[in-house]
């Protein structure tokens, strides 16, 4: 259990990241991938919104059944991003009760605390964007996947299919995420942690992942031909090193404004990599469980 000091920086942490993600939210204008999610978002038609998708790189969920209905209470900057930063906490608050469930409270608060001074995050679900809703999809499909695994309960691999076909109707790269899943499922089974029975109730799930998706896999398909599906080039050597230098580019020198917000969180960040390697020096499987989550 929580101590006052453990209850004072989760409480803590919950405003800073708030202040975070609602600051200037609304200063800057949309820019023009916001702004075509923004249209589509905004038409009433069902075939118009579809006839719009078909040549996009995005699944419908967000932008049909999540910001549509949003809409359609209000409009401008900051009313169109507000819902990316609810959903931005619910995560937070998931990755709290999912390490405090795996390991206990104070790894739950060191979750956050790595979530919330991740400028990508920061950056991105501040968007009217789907990445929002894609954080949220994949971790509570990481989330009921674990607790399949480790409770053998039909009810969390059926959570888990129906979170993890969420997940890809919201975007197509949380297939990397589900392949990830997949791919730790075999190797807990190769290490006998998993038994042939959980196996095959993890196939199940991916079948009705699979059967789930069937009804947009015709317009995935013709988004394929457009070579609308991802405008990420194939991965090189080259392209591997120029990373990290559009990752600073796009967070620490992005902005006056932000520039010192962002040099305080990596400062708190690698304070908190200090401690947590000491705490591992007694623990060795938690610090290796944090390294992992946040990688």
């Amino acid at each position: 259990p929580l101590t006052l000091r453990g209850w004072m920086v989760l409480i803590t942490t919950l405003c800073a990241g708030w202040f975070l993600l609602l600051q200037r939210l609304g200063g800057p204008s949309l820019w023009i991938d916001e702004m075509l999610s923004y249209s589509r978002a905004s038409l009433s038609d069902c075939d118009a919104f579809y006839a719009a998708l078909s040549g996009a790189n995005h699944a419908p969920l967000y932008e049909r059944f999540f910001l549509h209905p949003w809409l359609m209470l209000g409009d401008g900057e900051f009313w169109a991003r507000f819902p990316g930063i609810i959903l931005a906490m619910l995560t937070v608050s998931l990755t709290y009760r999912f390490g405090k469930q795996a390991v206990g409270a104070y790894v739950g608060i060191g979750g956050m605390i790595f979530l919330l001074f991740s400028p990508l995050f920061i950056q991105h679900v501040r968007e009217v964007r789907p990445y929002s809703l894609l954080v949220l999809t994949t971790t509570l499909s990481i989330y009921f996947w674990w607790n399949a695994v480790y409770s053998a309960r039909y009810k969390y691999w059926a959570l888990f299919a129906l979170f993890g076909a969420a997940a890809i109707y919201t975007h197509y790269y949380s297939g990397f995420v589900l392949v990830g899943i997949a791919a730790t499922t075999l190797a807990l089974k190769i290490l006998k942690i998993v038994s042939w029975h959980q196996l095959y109730r993890a196939i199940i799930a991916y079948i009705g992942i699979g059967v789930l998706f069937l009804p947009w896999l015709p317009t995935f398909f013709m988004q394929l031909q457009s070579w609308a599906v991802s405008w990420i080039p194939p991965l090189s050597l080259r392209g591997f090193f120029e990373l990290p230098t559009f990752f600073f580019a796009h967070t620490l020198f992005s902005a006056p404004v932000w520039n010192g917000i962002i040099v305080i969180t990596w400062v708190l960040f690698l304070i908190a990599i200090v401690l947590l390697w000491q705490l591992g020096q007694r623990g060795k499987p938690l610090f290796v469980f944090l390294a992992v989550f946040f990688f």
